[in-house]
């Protein structure tokens, strides 16, 4: 059985941790924010995830729903510093 957040990010997150300059990504993505008719349908879906599954499950809240079209850098990749970052926002602007 998996522990209460075995992924220490998520644990993090899950906190309320922004975790603000630990990491940085660049992700496109469409469809953010959400219409109000899918954030409610999400809602409603989200309560019943949160009522069936196990506590170690992190059910995200309807303001972060998106659709990903490509992630051109993965957060996981850590930390950027101020020039690498007017680089990487440089090159895909």
């Amino acid at each position: 059985m998996a522990t209460r957040w075995d992924n220490a990010i998520i644990a993090r997150l899950a906190a309320g941790d922004r975790c603000t300059d630990d990491f940085c990504g660049a992700v496109l993505v469409c469809s953010w924010p959400m219409p109000p008719e899918v954030a409610l349908a999400y809602a409603k879906l989200s309560a019943s995830l949160r009522a069936a599954l196990p506590p170690e499950a992190y059910i995200y809240p309807a303001s972060t729903l998106h659709c990903t079209v490509a992630t051109l850098r993965a957060f996981t990749g850590g930390p950027l510093d101020a020039d690498a970052r007017r680089r990487l926002v440089a090159a895909w602007t």
